[in-house]
């Protein structure tokens, strides 16, 4: 269920009403929501060019035990304290949901409408900010030393498999290959204030990590330079990193 812009305010309203406008601002609290760990995507760079549709093959797989929203939470949760120690956090574990894919639904231009279980949240730990993680789409960019690279559009969680692009290691190896795969991050984060029930801050995320098919001595594709394993480790990597870089700035906001 989710509550609407005006039921959200008439709660936080009965929540703010017993402070005096004359005390100092009161330290922070926060709850933290993920809306982007639904699903893992992998895209697959397309050649077409000259034209506005996005040419990348794409191809997604469920996130059932909702590893990748607990790893954001934490990623979150530890920006926020390096930057505000002191600030009590909340997790809302909110289950798949039309909110993963559109997070617009939530923030609309006079308000935020949240899920109730995030409403409940806010009341019972008396939370005076709300930090929405949500999915942002923007250009696949992938930054190499000398040049940046990358086709179509990327958003959310996900891989990036590019097998026609030549690469050449110019600092150690001066090793030569075509093609990469790259996890990637590509989220925003949402300050909501819950006095206002309006969001007063946004930072975003555009995180990657390019591994060259010559990352491996062995590998016959660029999906195969890193294992299994090793995937999941990197994108785990760049989610704490890149996140947690990013919930520093909100916590910043004022």
């Amino acid at each position: 269920m989710n509550v609407s812009r005006r039921e959200f305010q008439a709660i936080v309203l009965s929540l703010v009403a017993p402070l005096s406008w004359a005390q100092p601002p009161a330290p922070r609290s926060y709850v933290i929501a993920s809306f982007v760990g639904d699903k893992i995507e992998y895209v697959g760079a397309g050649m077409q060019t000259g034209t506005r549709l996005d040419p990348n093959a794409r191809h997604a797989v469920e996130d059932r035990g909702g590893s990748m929203d607990k790893a954001v939470l934490a990623a979150v949760a530890a920006g926020l304290a390096e930057a505000d120690p002191k600030a009590p956090v909340a997790f809302a574990l909110v289950p798949p949901s039309r909110l993963h894919e559109s997070p617009e639904l939530m923030l609309q231009p006079d308000g935020v409408a949240l899920p109730g279980a995030v409403v409940d949240l806010i009341e019972q730990r008396r939370a005076t900010h709300v930090v929405l993680v949500t999915k942002y789409r923007a250009d696949a960019s992938f930054h190499l030393k000398h040049e940046t690279i990358g086709r179509g559009k990327l958003r959310g969680l996900g891989f990036y498999l590019d097998e026609s692009q030549g690469l050449y290691d110019v600092d150690d190896t001066r090793a030569v290959g075509r093609g990469f795969m790259s996890p990637y991050v590509y989220v925003k984060l949402s300050l909501v204030d819950v006095a206002t029930a309006k969001a007063v801050y946004e930072a975003t995320v555009t995180g990657s990590e390019v591994v060259p098919i010559y990352a491996s001595k062995t590998a016959a594709t660029p999906w195969e330079a890193l294992s299994q394993e090793e995937k999941a480790r990197r994108l785990e990597s760049l989610i704490r990193n890149s996140v947690a870089a990013a919930a520093k700035l909100v916590a910043t906001a004022r």
